[in-house]
This record gives structure tokens, sequence and C-alpha cells, in this order.
């Protein structure tokens, strides 16, 4: 499955589709694309954690080169925000990587 095919984004990863969907098309450049029960799985079990841990794991996948996206490494504060050090990665040179 690319990142063109439709796909039904959960309602409380709506506001995380952007990221998703670029998640997608780099599985695809990969030539890792996801069939319809992995891709629907994959969903479900990102629903278990709150959007901006998973937008950040994504970030952190890509960044990374890794083949997955591990949401329950991010770790969330109490007050639904991620912590400071998984917000902004900075590279070896200084420069935020997203």
């Amino acid at each position: 499955m690319d990142a063109k095919t439709e796909i039904e984004i959960p309602q409380k990863l709506k506001s995380i589709e952007a990221d998703i969907r670029q998640w997608l098309k780099y599985k695809a450049e990969k030539r890792q694309s996801y069939k319809p029960t992995g891709i629907a799985s994959m969903l479900k079990r990102w629903c278990e954690y709150q959007p901006s841990q998973v937008a950040t794991a994504i970030k952190v996948a890509m960044t990374n080169n890794w083949d997955g996206c591990f949401p329950e490494k991010i770790p969330a504060s109490n007050n639904g925000f991620i912590t400071p050090e998984y917000q902004h990665p900075v590279a070896p040179d200084g420069t935020t990587l997203f």
C-alpha cells in the first residue's frame, strides 16, 4: 500500500494525518509498503498512544532510517505533550532535524 492509496485514518490520529502519509511514502520509497491488514494493525496500535508521540516517533524513525516506527519509545508527559528531549532532535552539527 503506498501513500496514494486511500486509507481511513482513525479520528484520534486525524491531527497527524500528514505525518502518517509521509510515513507511508517513506516506506514505499524503501520498497517496504504495507498491505491492508498491516496498515490497519499499525493504525490500531498507534491509537493507543498520544498523537504527538506517534508524530515524533515517525520523524525519529525516518531521521534514523529505521524500518519500524515505535511510539512506545517516545515518552509523554502527563499533560499530553512529549518531553523536551524528543521535541526537536539536534544533529551533531547543532542544527535542528525537524
